[in-house]
């Protein structure tokens, strides 16, 4: 999908990454907040919050400190990984307790979570070819991020009940964790590339799009 934007759409890497930015968003926006908010306690979800911009703060403070050219596609890359990363882990929990719930659709709710994670490796690809990594380490790290994700399916399954204050700040952590790279790292760093009106278009392009996602996921 990544490959199509590029070359059907014509768009350059500056604008696949600004669009992965608001794929992110638009996660963040139209599913996350809201699905937290309802169902979870909103002090838990910003405590979890806090400590997961607290948390990538702290990583990339860490990478900050190799001032060589090489690291900087790098640590970016890295950074957006692992907001990916700790974004997966309630999502592996929540099919995991699936398995064990009757009343839950397995088959309709592990098509969602399969659909959910398809704008995550245009996100993915987008940032190897911003930061013009080699394409082999997109598909090592979708092989860790599955491991990751069905390894917290499994746990899912083995530990009948998760705390609720545990889960509650994974889930502000996921949060926390993809604010900080879409709104800082991605949208803030790209003011004065692109004109204001460009990224304005794309960002709407982007939100369009994660939102279309989202109600064909609802209608299943």
């Amino acid at each position: 999908m990544t490959f199509f934007i590029n070359k059907k759409w014509n768009m350059n890497h500056q604008s696949i990454h600004l669009f992965c930015g608001g794929l992110l968003l638009g996660l963040i926006t139209f599913d996350l907040i809201p699905e937290a908010l309802v169902r979870l306690d909103p002090l838990g979800v910003f405590i979890g919050i806090s400590s997961g911009v607290l948390l990538i703060l702290t990583i990339d403070r860490f990478f900050r400190q190799f001032n060589h050219k090489a690291q900087t596609g790098w640590s970016a890359f890295i950074l957006l990984f692992l907001a990916l990363y700790t974004h997966s882990i309630p999502t592996g929990f929540a099919l995991g307790l699936s398995f064990l719930n009757e009343e839950v659709d397995n088959f309709y709710l592990t098509i969602a979570v399969v659909l959910h994670h398809i704008p995550e490796g245009v996100i993915l690809m987008g940032a190897i070819l911003q930061n013009k990594l080699r394409s082999t380490i997109f598909w090592i790290s979708c092989a860790i991020l599955s491991f990751g994700v069905g390894f917290t399916i499994f746990a899912g399954q083995t530990i009948p009940v998760v705390p609720l204050k545990f889960y509650t700040l994974v889930i502000g952590a996921a949060i926390g964790t993809i604010s900080y790279i879409a709104l800082y790292e991605i949208f803030w760093k790209s003011i004065g590339t692109v004109s204001i009106s460009r990224l304005l278009f794309i960002l709407a392009i982007a939100l369009g799009s994660i939102k279309l996602m989202i109600m064909v996921i609802s209608i299943w």
